[in-house]
């Protein structure tokens, strides 16, 4: 680097941006913390939300779907592999074919299957998506994903 004649302060390098990979993956990271966090703390909310029936099992379930949504965020973040990224997806993609299910077998269940469903989906399709963004060996670059 060189400094301009006449200048102490020697330019600044320009900070490459992340691809638009990387920021799909932080989006992804950061909707999934959102909904496990509010899933968690504030579960008659997001059951409401869902159209889940008011009531302490609906709330409970809210709450177990939030930490599973956190835990595995917190693995998938520890081992920024594609192995868990893919298994992130396939549980996403199971837990999708669950709520389908409920719908099928529970009326007073089922807006808040479908809804749930939908989410599941969504974050598998992401999970699949990013699978696809890290090298087999290990992370992807920050920078050059």
């Amino acid at each position: 680097m060189t400094t301009l004649p006449g200048s102490r302060v020697e330019p600044v390098e320009p900070v490459p941006t992340p691809g638009p990979r990387r920021v799909v993956a932080l989006g992804t990271d950061l909707a999934r913390a959102a909904w496990g966090t509010a899933s968690l703390l504030r579960p008659q909310t997001v059951a409401s939300v869902c159209g889940a029936p008011a009531t302490r099992r609906a709330r409970a379930v809210a709450r177990v779907l939030g930490a599973r949504h956190l835990v595995q965020l917190g693995v998938a973040t520890a081992l920024p592999v594609r192995a868990c990224r893919t298994a992130g997806a396939v549980v996403d993609g199971a837990h999708a074919a669950s709520c389908l299910g409920l719908a099928a077998a529970s009326r007073s269940w089922r807006r808040a299957a479908l809804t749930d469903a939908a989410v599941a989906t969504v974050f598998a399709a992401l999970g699949v998506a990013r699978r696809r963004a890290i090298r087999p060996e290990g992370p992807p670059d920050l920078l050059n994903p």
